[in-house]
């Protein structure tokens, strides 16, 4: 798909913020069982895709935890394939925060200010939106 992985070699305690979290990590790493045959290219890019998926799938299940959208996604925290495009699109918006509510666009420099238009209370956000008093006959 043209995507590049670069793995660059950061020696221990030479400044570097955060060095006790990668020193953790580090130690994660060697936990693991390590195969005793070097690795071909192939089963190396299978374990790094499988690597990233996981991850994946893992941070939309923690994003999604208490929105909406949540009862959209499947057990293992995927949005169904089988949704109408307009609806998948719009569940991973809600989801990532990229939508088109007033504070992402405050965000993004496309307005001026966070708060919700319609009742002047609170910013208006996707979770905002179900809690909104003027969008109450509507819901």
């Amino acid at each position: 798909r043209g995507d590049n992985v670069v793995l660059q070699w950061i020696p221990g305690h030479c400044g570097i913020l955060s060095n006790e979290e990668a020193d953790r990590q580090t130690g994660e790493g060697t936990r693991p069982e390590q195969p005793t045959a070097p690795l071909t290219f192939s089963t190396a890019k299978r374990l790094i895709n499988l690597t990233i998926q996981r991850s994946t799938r893992e941070r939309y299940r923690q994003q999604s935890v208490g929105k909406q959208c949540a009862q959209l996604l499947t057990p293992n925290g995927r949005i169904p394939p089988k949704l109408p495009r307009r609806v998948s699109v719009t569940c991973f918006r809600l989801l990532k925060g990229h939508n088109y509510v007033q504070k992402h666009l405050n965000r993004i420099g496309l307005a001026t200010d966070p708060v919700n238009p319609l009742c002047l209370q609170d910013d208006m956000s996707a979770d905002h939106l179900d809690a909104c008093p003027e969008l109450a006959d509507i819901r």
